[in-house]
């Protein structure tokens, strides 16, 4: 970029005489100094800048933002996108092309390549328990980073009608794309007929979302009916993949 600096002074020809050959302008002398104009004019970036590709030498950064260093008051660089997922507030991509980070307009984080969500998100809903004469419930939240979930289930028991003891409406967002057993451990938490879970297990079923609680690691129900549930909230996690 050129900057514009005045080739001919025409203020000082007004006090020559009036025959001094100094005192004329010349045709050339405009054309020179409106040519000057043009290129410094022609050389500078338009406001707002568009389609702006900025490169860099070899080791070195291709640009640098520096903001002020006042508390409260410093800010290096704000982008402004569209509010839809499809829009790209910035993309930052390998050589190659791979995707490295994206965060789209509706504040979705996607990274590596293929790209993977990282934009943490989270929930709550009354867990219902079935297998039991009247539907049991408890307040479960959830969380998501990625491919990765984490369910916490409030404390329950009751008296129940068969060997089932199922959480039927986990969230979708949770819900790995194929039956996963997500847990197996034995412990005072967990109640069998009034006694401690052996060996007890978790399984998630895709589907369906439904998350059944196993006695005995590979069987498909409890022992018996009776009380069953869990005197402490859990936490069990996976990976929805």
């Amino acid at each position: 970029m050129s900057n514009y600096s005045q080739i001919i002074l025409y203020g000082p020809k007004d006090s020559l005489a009036l025959n001094d050959t100094n005192k004329y302008i010349k045709g050339v002398q405009i054309d020179a100094e409106l040519g000057a104009i043009a290129t410094a004019i022609a050389t500078k970036l338009d406001t707002p800048v568009k389609g702006l590709s900025v490169g860099s030498n070899a080791n070195s950064y291709a640009q640098t933002i520096t903001s002020n260093t006042t508390t409260g008051q410093s800010y290096g660089l704000n982008i402004t996108a569209g509010t839809n997922s499809s829009d790209t507030a910035l993309a930052i991509s390998s050589a190659t092309g791979n995707n490295l980070l994206k965060i789209g307009g509706d504040g979705t984080i996607t990274a590596g390549s293929p790209a993977t969500s990282i934009t943490p998100n989270s929930g709550s809903f009354v867990g219902q328990f079935t297998g039991y004469g009247s539907t049991l419930t408890s307040t479960c939240n959830w969380y998501k980073i990625g491919q990765f979930a984490v369910l916490q289930i409030g404390a329950v028991s009751g008296t129940s009608t068969s060997t089932s003891f199922t959480l039927s409406n986990v969230p979708s967002a949770i819900i790995p794309p194929t039956t996963t057993q997500v847990i197996a451990l034995s412990g005072p938490t967990f109640t069998n007929n009034g006694g401690q879970g052996t060996d007890v297990a978790a399984i998630i079923t895709t589907g369906t979302n439904t998350l059944s609680f196993l006695n005995g690691g590979s069987s498909t129900a409890w022992t018996a009916s009776g009380t069953k549930g869990f005197s402490n909230s859990i936490v069990l996690s996976w990976m929805v993949v």
